[in-house]
């Protein structure tokens, strides 16, 4: 390190931090980083900026924008918008943003469970839809009914505004129930994306319906069409190999392999995925040929 007197300058800070010297200044007013002014020069402590660099993987460091949104799995445009709404705590100078690290990832903790639970509500409100009973859904996400009743009724107002802010007809607000978007399509598909749903429309396996909208064309496919395409796993929740191999304790190549074999379950054809889904049924099913495979075993 560049010291003197045991202390580190500005600029070697900021090499260390991987940040701009000015943004090294910008914490050392604001006291978010010890230091001293000396004759106009900030310097900082050796064993204190030591102690930071000897925690590795430290998470109680400045990062950039840009780093920042790596963190979090989003566009610098996206965080800089929360940052707007106060969401996400950050400093600026000149056109540098910099973030506490540890915040990042406290942050990124919230909107992950967030998420989680909000899509845990989405496809329960498209199973739910689809004939699926209130307490399999409960039960299948582990949560007591009462909850999952309140949760799918608070998601039924939102997606209620939701459409009226849309200024589609009326009559079709009245009857959004036959409706649903491409992620809850996705939801109820186990797929984590919306362009799955779109495919399957693409090859006419769903149908749609599009308005114009103050916000452009938007396309809502039909919950007949979605429940015709499940055909007898329409009312069953639905389960992906690596669901499956967890319940019967097999491994998921062998469950594909053998849904292959006796065309069990049911499989989202015309996508590149491939992807095979299993109800209830499906799953007793490759149960027992588990269980005959570890007697012969």
């Amino acid at each position: 390190m560049d010291t003197i007197n045991g202390r580190v300058s500005t600029k070697e800070v900021a090499r260390l931090l991987g940040i701009s010297p000015n943004t090294v200044q910008k914490h050392a007013k604001n006291g978010s980083l010890s230091g001293t002014k000396i004759r106009g020069r900030w310097t900082f402590f050796r064993p204190t900026i030591e102690t930071i660099l000897d925690q590795g993987n430290n998470t109680d460091r400045l990062i950039s924008l840009k780093e920042a949104a790596e963190h979090l799995n989003e566009t610098k445009s996206r965080v800089k918008s929360w940052i707007s709404q106060d969401y996400l705590k950050a400093n600026k100078l000149g056109s540098r943003w910099s973030l506490n690290l540890l915040h990042v990832k406290e942050f990124k903790n919230r909107i992950t469970g967030r998420k989680a639970i909000n899509d845990i509500v989405k496809e329960a409100y498209s199973c739910w839809i689809c004939g699926v009973q209130p307490e399999a859904i409960a039960k299948y996400a582990n949560i007591e009914e009462y909850e999952l009743q309140k949760g799918i009724e608070q998601y039924m107002l939102e997606r209620k505004r939701y459409l009226k802010n849309l200024q589609i007809p009326g009559e079709d607000v009245q009857n959004h129930y036959e409706l649903l978007t491409y992620t809850e399509v996705a939801a109820r598909l186990k797929v984590v994306k919306w362009r799955i749903a779109r495919d399957l429309v693409e090859k006419n396996k769903l149908k749609y319906k599009e308005f114009r909208t103050n916000k452009g064309k938007k396309q809502f496919i039909t919950a007949d069409s979605l429940i015709d395409f499940l055909g007898d796993h329409s009312e069953s929740i639905l389960f992906k190999s690596e669901d499956v191999s967890k319940i019967i304790n097999m491994s998921a190549y062998w469950i594909d392999r053998r849904s292959k074999y006796h065309n069990i379950g049911m499989k989202l054809k015309d996508t590149k995925q491939g992807i095979r889904l299993y109800g209830q049924n499906d799953i007793e099913q490759l149960r027992k040929l588990s269980n005959e495979v570890n007697r012969n075993n």
